[in-house]
């Protein structure tokens, strides 16, 4: 089931196909960016995940996964602010992810409930989890970039992973406007993300 192989992460937004539409003039002059709870309030996608274990001299144990993800949005105390939960189910070995937490428009993360993962990988469970406001405080053009951060502790039992004490980690995304597209019939903005993983 798992296979040695060179570690090669294909870029994401190379793999992506969509319409780069002419700006009205409203997105010209710019636009301000916010999380709200979409109709219908659940949400279905599917992904995958490529993961490398035990990377040594350039090569390592390769882990790809198809998963569904769905999300469930609810209003929550405060304007604009919703609880949002998430599943995800993951092809292989029977593994689900399950997460809940309450978020601002901005995306900043106000209330954390719960993170977990289990799956043949093993169990990894987030202890604590924070996230700064993941859309700026002023109206974006295409070009503009921001960056957020987040800070999580992770608990981790798996043959794969050895683990003291839970993993401290802070993750610092750049964030960047690329352009606006169409999908299902509505015009979206299309929005480059890149992590950096910081253990701590």
């Amino acid at each position: 089931m798992f296979q040695t192989a060179p570690v090669n992460f294909a870029h994401p937004f190379f793999q992506m196909s969509f319409a780069d539409l002419p700006l009205n003039e409203t997105e010209a002059a710019g636009v301000p960016l916010a999380f709200k709870i979409p109709e219908p309030n659940v949400l279905f996608y599917r992904g995958s995940i490529l993961l490398f274990a035990r990377e040594k001299e350039g090569k390592a144990i390769k882990f790809e996964f198809n998963i569904l993800r769905s999300e469930k949005f609810m209003p929550a105390e405060g304007q604009g602010n919703f609880t949002q939960e998430i599943r995800h189910d993951i092809d292989k070995g029977g593994g689900r992810i399950d997460e809940k937490m309450t978020v601002s428009p901005n995306g900043a993360v106000i209330k954390f409930f719960k993170g977990e993962h289990r799956s043949e990988l093993g169990k990894f469970d987030v202890t604590e989890y924070r996230r700064t406001p993941v859309f700026p405080d002023h109206p974006v053009k295409v070009g503009d970039s921001w960056t957020y951060e987040e800070d999580l502790s992770i608990k981790i039992r798996s043959f794969w992973i050895k683990q003291k004490k839970p993993s401290a980690k802070k993750i610092i995304t750049q964030a960047t406007l690329k352009g606006f597209t169409t999908a299902a019939g509505r015009r979206i903005a299309v929005i480059l993300t890149e992590s950096q993983d910081k253990s701590l």
